[in-house]
């Protein structure tokens, strides 16, 4: 039981026609009140917060404090505003209905299906099959292929249905976790048991070699027409033909690097490394295609702050300049403007000072963010660190006017 909250079961829900900006959120705060959506339960927002159990329960107490959400309790018979399928539906986000009605039925489905039954595979198939199934689901539900996204409250829906896809896979296909999960479910009966593959089949399949197959083959007509649905079928299949895909995937990558699209770029190159953890072009790129899609990430938070400024939203651009400094932390102008933002707001001398620094250090040829840093510690009593900073600034500017302005009759220099 959270006091003011309720029970982790529970819902809450963003107040109605609340104006965000007047709010004053922190960064972490308005994060997760946009993973909140129209309404969300506590135990999805808590599993699917970047942040520790304990803080997210504090940001979401926060919340509540500051008027932005409220208990949203969903009674025996009643749906709370903005809970039910008809109100999820009729949330504005960037997804067309039948993809909401898809991801509501089986988010639905998540505590009444056994491992088998989500991912759709029969027990007894083989872990090769499993795996091209939860590949195709991946491709349909992993979270990073709604980057950039507006989906409110089927964030935290989505990524809630992946956790639970990728733990009946990892299960499903880990001989000693899926003995356990039967031994635990003596219910569930071998419908299809594994098969060895056929001797017929090794020069058609890729990654199959004569050892592995069995001695078997097929002898009636019916059991050759099974035999070349099943050659088709397996020719096709991601995890044998696991080359092909990693070069379909890392080429498209390439492209899209060649365009200057990182978010795309990421997304093939992750999804390159999930089918071949081991691959080394993928490491390096997934490396240099990560840190370039939080440079633009971070370039389009500081357009967006610039822009609110211009519109007198001065505490969204803050919030927007915060995320940016925290999705790539050496921007040197993220943290400037949050710096900035902050001393003319007369916040807490020691935040704006490690914000100002963190600017210097990554761009120490900025004259204007050595002077920000001055002035902070010239107010804080730092004298002769603030000289030194004023200095570096008109050596670098000797016409500066701010440096001008706050040395002129103090040192000489």
């Amino acid at each position: 039981m959270i006091a003011g909250l309720g029970d982790k079961t529970d819902y809450v829900a963003s107040v109605p026609n609340v104006d965000v900006a007047k709010l004053q959120l922190s960064a972490d705060e308005r994060a997760l009140f946009d993973r909140v959506g129209r309404a969300a339960q506590i135990f999805q927002l808590v599993s699917g917060s970047q942040f520790p159990e304990a803080k997210t329960i504090a940001l979401l107490l926060s919340l509540r404090a500051k008027g932005a959400i409220v208990p949203a309790r969903v009674q025996k018979g009643q749906q709370a505003p903005g809970v039910g399928s008809a109100a999820a539906l009729a949330e504005d986000v960037d997804l067309p209905e039948d993809k909401k009605r898809e991801i509501l039925a089986l988010e639905a489905a998540l505590e009444t299906k056994n491992h088998y039954e989500l991912l759709g595979v029969k027990v007894g198939m083989p872990s090769a099959e499993i795996r091209a199934v939860f590949y195709e689901l991946s491709r349909r539900y992993h979270p990073d292929r709604f980057f950039k996204k507006n989906i409110g409250s089927y964030r935290a829906r989505i990524e809630h249905v992946y956790r639970r896809l990728s733990a009946a896979y990892e299960t499903l296909t880990d001989d000693a976790k899926r003995d356990a999960y039967l031994k635990a479910h003596p219910e569930l009966s071998v419908d299809a048991p594994v098969r060895s593959i056929s001797r017929s089949e090794v020069a058609t399949t890729p990654g199959v070699t004569p050892a592995s197959v069995g001695s078997s083959a097929p002898q009636t007509p019916e059991e050759l027409a099974r035999e070349a649905e099943r050659r088709a079928r397996l020719s096709k299949h991601p995890y044998l033909a696991r080359g092909q895909r990693m070069k379909e995937l890392l080429g498209r990558a390439k492209e899209h690097i060649d365009k200057g699209d990182w978010g795309h770029a990421f997304t093939d190159v992750h999804m390159a490394s999930q089918v071949d953890p081991t691959n080394e072009e993928a490491k390096r790129l997934l490396a240099q295609v990560r840190a370039k899609n939080d440079q633009a990430r971070a370039q389009n938070e500081i357009a967006r702050g610039l822009e609110l400024i211009e519109q007198g939203n001065e505490n969204g651009a803050l919030s927007a300049f915060k995320t940016a400094s925290s999705i790539d932390s050496h921007n040197a102008r993220a943290a400037y403007m949050v710096a900035k933002l902050m001393w003319d707001k007369s916040h807490d001398s020691k935040d704006v000072l490690n914000y100002a620094q963190r600017a210097v250090e990554n761009d120490a040829k900025n004259p204007d963010y050595h002077v920000l840093v001055a002035r902070i510690m010239d107010h804080s009593g730092m004298k002769a660190l603030a000289k030194k900073h004023y200095e570096e600034a008109l050596k670098l500017d000797p016409k500066h006017h701010e440096a001008k302005k706050h040395v002129k009759g103090r040192w000489s220099f």
